[in-house]
Formats: structure tokens, sequence, C-alpha cells
């Protein structure tokens, strides 16, 4: 009797030993399916995200069925963001990118939903549906023609649950009100610490040479826009009236030799990289500085006119005189905001190309240029 008993219980412990191996088996295999369709979709579309885990353990997400990561791009720097897996049926159906946004006071949720599927590369398919500004829902195809993707931003809840249903692409997305508030506390943080960076135009004379290399970035950064091209002339050439603005104020205001090229070039390259930075936390404070920008390239183009004599020619010492007396920032609140949205349409154009190139800076194009040559 004693002997069965023994034998029972090696059977049964025989048995457990197994199911757990099994239950793991299939969770793995259920896991390293979700971890390869991201990484498809990352390779795909030529993503690149700071390395990050899963924000579940093994057997939790695997159970639940819940895979998301808290990461950031790396070309955003830091702003924090959820990439996670929807799923029919335990199989992975769609990538969403998800992240917070505050314009005009107001916390948003941005979503862009990629469904996997065989498209003409760049086009747009219209559906029936509306935002609620009238706008008509669209779903693009990516520039791989393996993917299709859909955006939409709502108002910021305490949890997210959000349904795509257009032409015959269908997800449920979801996040619970814990995973929300972990990413509500991340963009809480990322505005701490780059709380200073939004001080790139102030209204005191002090400031001019701050300014002129914020607005230098700023129209560097619009170059990246090839059309129309009498546009792109006219930021090119505001880009480079605000680095000589630059150059002058900053050698006064520090009393230091003269900013060779190398040097301007270097300090519009780095300010054009934050400017980069703020767009990915806020996209709305990049067009504010763009209205000022413009009109701070109207005023110092005035004031350039109004005191460059009718021979056209100035002596170095005369030109930096002008450059020493141009007027700073106006006050946004002070501004006409009807062309706020043609602003926000060539800043969104801009910051889109310029980022297919990874945010490429005149120091990586001439570091690209001469490795090339090697």
């Amino acid at each position: 009797m004693k002997n069965i008993a023994i034998k029972i219980f090696k059977i049964l412990i025989t048995l457990l030993i197994i199911t757990i191996l099994t239950l793991y088996s299939y969770f793995f295999l259920i896991d390293k399916k979700n971890t390869d369709f991201l990484q498809g979709w990352i390779k795909d579309n030529t993503k690149s995200y700071y390395k990050s885990d899963w924000e579940d353990g093994f057997y939790s997400r695997a159970q639940n069925n819940e895979y998301i990561k808290l990461t950031s791009s790396s070309k955003s720097k830091k702003a924090p963001l959820f990439l996670l897996i929807s799923h029919t049926d335990f199989n992975p159906s769609s990538v969403s990118e998800l992240w917070l946004n505050k314009n005009d006071g107001e916390m948003t949720v941005g979503l862009t939903t990629y469904f996997p599927h065989n498209c003409s590369p760049n086009s747009i398919l219209e559906s029936t549906k509306k935002y609620s500004n009238g706008e008509i829902i669209t779903l693009q195809c990516e520039k791989n023609g393996e993917w299709v993707s859909t955006s939409v931003g709502i108002p910021l809840e305490r949890s997210f649950n959000y349904t795509i249903d257009l032409l015959g692409f269908y997800e449920k997305v979801s996040v619970s009100y814990e995973k929300m508030n972990l990413l509500r506390k991340e963009y809480a943080l990322f505005g701490a610490i780059n709380k200073d960076s939004q001080n790139f135009l102030g209204y005191s004379e002090e400031s001019r040479a701050n300014n002129a290399l914020t607005c230098t970035g700023l129209f560097y950064i619009l170059t990246a826009n090839p059309e129309p091209e009498e546009v792109n002339l006219l930021v090119t050439k505001a880009a480079i009236m605000m680095s000589q603005t630059y150059a002058h104020l900053k050698e006064e205001n520090s009393n230091s030799k003269s900013l060779n090229n190398g040097d301007i070039s270097s300090a519009k390259d780095n300010r054009a990289l934050e400017l980069g930075e703020l767009y990915d936390k806020n996209p709305d404070d990049l067009v504010k500085i763009y209205a000022q920008c413009v009109e701070i390239g109207q005023n110092i183009a005035i004031h350039i006119e109004n005191n460059t004599p009718e021979s056209g020619s100035l002596d170095w010492m005369e030109r930096r005189d002008m450059y020493l007396t141009t007027p700073s920032a106006n006050k946004i609140e002070e501004m006409d905001r009807s062309t706020f949205n043609v602003y926000k349409n060539q800043i969104d154009s801009a910051m889109t190309s310029w980022s297919a190139s990874d945010r490429m800076t005149k120091k990586d194009l001439k570091k690209a240029l001469l490795d090339s040559l090697k």
C-alpha cells in the first residue's frame, strides 16, 4: 500500500512538472511571438527607441496578454511614451505608440496604431468617419508598404480605451489606470527636468543673442522642407541673417573674441537639437517660438534696411553697430495668432523631414562626407 502511494505521488509530481514545463513553453512562445512582432515593426519602420523591458513580469504579461513598454524615442531623447501590442485570439495584431501632450493647458493622449498589411507606399485611405473638428479620419500606408497606420488625439482620462474601426481595420486599444498613472508621472518628471529648455526666447536686451541663436536653429530646421522652393530660400536667408546677428550680439555680451564659422555652426546645431526635443515634448511651444522668430526676423530686416546707406556698403564696425541695436522678441500674448495654423503645418512638415534624416546637423553631414571619402 505504501509503495502504491509513493508511485502515485511520483506520478503526480511528474505530471505537475510536465504541466509547469508545458505552460512555461506556451508562455515563452507567446512572449517570443510578441517580442518578434514588435522588433519586426521597429525594423520595418526604421524606428529607434531607448532599450527597455516590458512593464510586467514574464508570467503576468503572458497570462494577461498585456504587452506594454515605457520607453522614449532616441530622436526625442527623453519624451516618455508607451509601446503596446494589441491582440486577436492571443496573436499580435497591431502596434501602438501612445504619449501625452499639453495643448493650451489641456492634457491629451496621442495615439498612432500600426496594422501589418501590404499597401501602396505613402498612399492615403479616407474613411467615412470624422474627427471632432470635422476632418476626415484617414489610414496611411507607411513608406515601406507593409504597415497601415492611423492617428488620433483625445482628452486624457484615468484609463485609456479607444476603438479603431476603419475600412475593415479594427482594434481595441486599452491601457489601465495604473499604467496611465505611470505615464503621467514620467511626463511630469520629463517636464520638470526640461523646464528651463522652454526659455529659448526672452524680452530683454540681454536676451537678444540667445533669441538670435534660437531663431537660427529654428530656421535651420525649416530648411528641411525643400518645397516650396521660395519658402526654403526665405528661411535659408533668415537663418544666415540670424546667425550674423547672434555672432555680433554674442561677442558684445561676452566681450570675447570674434566667433568663427565653426563656433557659430556648432552653437546652431546644438540649439536646433534642443528645439527638436522641445517639439517632441510639446509641438505648440515650437510653433509659438516660430511665430516670434518670424516677427524678430522681420523687425531685424526692417532695421537693417533703415540703417543701410543708399550706397549699400557698410564697413565692419558700422555693420556691427547696426546688429547691436536690433530689437528683441515680442511677447506671444501680444501677437496675432491668425497665422499660427500655417506655422504649425510648416513646423510639423519640417520636423517630419528632419527626423527622417535622424535630425542630421551640419556637423553630422560633414562627418558623413569625410567618412565616405575615407
